[in-house]
């Protein structure tokens, strides 16, 4: 089990109709049901059509005598002006176009831009594509109990059941009236017993007692681990045991000595568009001593969000087993261009050892903490000035540093900063050289500062990312609890935490719900393309 390497399942992305969809398109059913069965077809064929009720025979007449007479007011002759718009007496897709502008006196909807005009603010794109697929309903004198329907046309400037053209679908009458069986079902119970005091305590314990039972294959937590990799492997999941040639897994994976890590065959998917890499470890998610969870997360490039792609679990803190998991993960297809960390000097070296030409990025953020607490610490006052006059001053030098993007120029800004300060601020600067120049080999600067990172402000140039999956992960799933077994956590991300991200990733591709701040970014500068 321990090293073994499994080929990785490529999931087609979710789409709502088959390829062979034009085979399940209704040709002919009942005149009584018609109605029924057509609005069911989004979800047969992904094909949403709208039925336009037929003009009775008074209305074509008016309609013709009104072009008649438009067109004798304008002193033009039309010659197909009696003529009836088809559209009028056939079924069409649903028209996608926008809703008609009404005059709204003060409205939440509209801003005001610098001019004092009104206007509408940033929404998604219009749903109005000129397609000109028609779906026609005929219904014969000789079968007056049956109706046969028709397509005309192709569909055009849209694939129905595509990822994109899902986004414009109604759900079904189906799912809403689940919903709301769900929602009429309720609990109720007397007052006047326990049984009508139930509060959220009591659920929360009775899930983690059924959590318990479902995840602990064994009584032994690390025996039920072994077990549940072995179940990982069988649902093509990459498993990794940090083990030395012929030696038994289960000898490693004990509660003095545990190093594991898997990856789940939808995060497999990633690895070929995961360029850049954020990573790092967070402590406090299992009762063993020193035992961490080391996260790799990237930004996902549709959805706009990080996405974890493996796991590393350890209670040993050395650069060991993230030396061994590397080099494991770059065997299945990771290859990134850049690694975005904390000043870590375990993970440092061991992805210049793995990836030796791969970028490090150190967080930008955690880097100038560490500036910040040491100027308040170090800095003291000089000639001319006072402490906190000497800390004001050397603060914009230290961020003119950070964010300098002329490699020349950021030599010449580090060169006037140590010589200005190396007699004043000594304790300072010696620190500051110490872990921000002097180490590897010299070139510590390449980690922090922009000019040696491009495109650093794109390629997550933080850990917020990551930061804000662990936070998700101890606050939403684990409760802010520690003392869980190593199985129960694997079941939480192997199950629940993966159908949460894959299900937000694919509503956010499909881009069904309302507009999200990235999108809304990419939006206005399509509006602003556009204009």
């Amino acid at each position: 089990m321990s090293n073994q390497h499994l080929t990785p399942i490529n999931v087609q992305n979710p789409i709502v109709i088959s390829p062979t969809a034009e085979q399940q398109r209704l040709t002919k059913c009942g005149v009584n049901v018609y109605k029924e069965r057509i609005a069911k077809q989004p979800a047969v064929t992904g094909e949403c059509w709208v039925y336009k009720h037929k003009y009775t025979l008074n209305k074509k007449h008016e309609q013709i005598n009104n072009r008649k007479r438009k067109a004798l007011q304008s002193d033009t002759v039309d010659n197909e002006s009696d003529q009836l718009d088809p559209s009028d007496t056939e079924d069409t897709e649903e028209p996608r176009s926008e809703k008609k502008k009404v005059e709204v006196v003060d409205d939440a909807n509209y801003e005001y831009n610098e001019d004092g005009m009104k206007h509408r603010p940033i929404q998604k794109k219009s749903k109005n594509i000129r397609c000109k697929a028609q779906l026609m309903v005929y219904c014969y004198e000789d079968d007056e109990d049956n109706v046969e329907l028709t397509y005309v046309n192709n569909h055009d400037g849209h694939v129905p059941g595509s990822i994109g053209d899902v986004q414009y679908l109604r759900k079904s009458k189906e799912l809403n009236d689940r919903i709301l069986e769900e929602l009429h079902k309720g609990y109720h119970v007397p007052k006047s017993s326990r049984f009508g005091h139930i509060n959220t305590v009591d659920v929360y314990n009775i899930l983690c007692k059924y959590r318990k039972e479902l995840c602990c294959l064994d009584k032994d937590d690390f025996k039920s681990v072994k077990k549940q990799l072995e179940a990982f492997q069988s649902m093509q999941y990459y498993i990794w045991i940090d083990v030395t040639d012929n030696e038994n897994p289960s000898k490693r994976l004990t509660s003095k000595d545990f190093a594991f890590g898997f990856v789940a065959p939808w995060q497999l998917e990633y690895f070929e568009k995961a360029q850049f890499v954020s990573l790092d470890a967070t402590h406090e998610v299992s009762k063993y001593k020193d035992g961490v969870l080391y996260t790799m997360v990237i930004r996902d490039p549709v959805a706009g969000r990080g996405v974890p792609i493996t796991y590393l679990l350890t209670n040993d803190l050395s650069s060991k087993p993230l030396l061994g998991w590397f080099r494991s993960l770059a065997t299945i297809g990771l290859n990134p261009q850049r690694f975005t960390i904390d000043n870590s000097l375990p993970e440092d070296n061991a992805i210049v050892q793995v990836w030796p030409s791969c970028s490090i990025q150190h967080c930008i953020w955690h880097v100038m903490r560490a500036w910040m607490q040491n100027v308040q610490a170090k800095i003291h006052g000089s000639i001319g000035r006072t402490p906190t006059q000497a800390k004001a001053h050397i603060r914009p030098r230290l961020k003119e540093l950070m964010y300098e993007k002329n490699t020349e120029q950021f030599h010449v800004l580090l060169s006037n900063f140590l010589t200005e300060f190396q007699d004043s601020q000594c304790e300072f600067i010696t620190y500051f050289k110490t872990y921000y120049i002097d180490k590897w080999d010299g070139r510590a600067y390449e980690r922090w500062d922009c000019s040696y990172q491009p495109q650093v402000f794109y390629a997550m140039s933080t850990n917020n990312y990551i930061e804000s999956w662990h936070n998700q992960l101890k606050t939403i799933y684990l409760k802010q609890k520690r003392t869980y077994r190593l199985d129960v956590l694997m079941n939480l991300l192997a199950d629940d935490v993966s159908f949460d991200i894959t299900e937000e990733v694919n509503c956010l591709s499909a881009n069904v719900g309302r507009i999200e701040s990235t999108e809304r970014c990419l939006r206005a500068n399509e509006i602003k393309a556009e204009e």
